[in-house]
């Protein structure tokens, strides 16, 4: 167990230098070392998917979450290679299965919302935003609903809803 933390902390800090390649060998060698190590096909399947290696990476993804079926980034990470590869309705069926595991999951919501909207359901697409909007404002949720609405021709509401302020910190 000692070997196979020092493998995930090596792929870490390739991770963290970029060094894909690098990182993925050491996550690949913790898996072989204990398939049932959830962190370890976690960490691999995000490498995987940072490559580009989207098939890959969803096996890996679906091996965490058959090691913990509330695994939400599973899940999303699942959506997410859905929608690189351009299956939308796999996409959203994946970020619906995280959001029944956390339904405040912010990537979740967000990424249903991409693909809401590169589907042209503005509406759901807004709507799933104004959940996440009740979770969290952001800056980017309010960018995100403007280019929507600008996508509908709303240039005037596009604009409200991007006139927006960051609140400040105190101290």
């Amino acid at each position: 167990e000692e070997s196979i933390k020092k493998l995930e902390e090596y792929g870490n800090i390739a991770k963290n230098e970029n060094k894909q390649d690098e990182a993925l060998n050491y996550y690949t060698k913790a898996v072989e070392a204990n398939p049932g190590n959830e962190t370890a096909n976690l960490n691999k399947a995000l490498s995987l998917y940072s490559k580009g290696q989207y098939t890959e990476a969803v096996e890996s993804f679906d091996m965490a979450i058959q090691l913990n079926p509330r695994n939400e980034n599973g899940y999303c990470g699942i959506g997410n290679c859905f929608y690189k590869t351009n299956n939308k309705s796999e996409a959203l069926k994946n970020f619906d299965n995280a959001l029944k595991v956390n339904p405040k999951s912010k990537c979740a919501l967000y990424n249903k919302a991409l693909c809401h909207s590169s589907l042209g359901q503005y509406k759901e697409a807004m709507d799933t935003l104004d959940n996440l909007d009740a979770i969290e404002k952001s800056p980017k949720n309010a960018i995100t609903k403007g280019l929507i609405l600008m996508k509908e021709n709303k240039y005037a509401e596009a604009k409200k809803v991007c006139s927006f302020r960051v609140p400040s910190r105190q101290p």
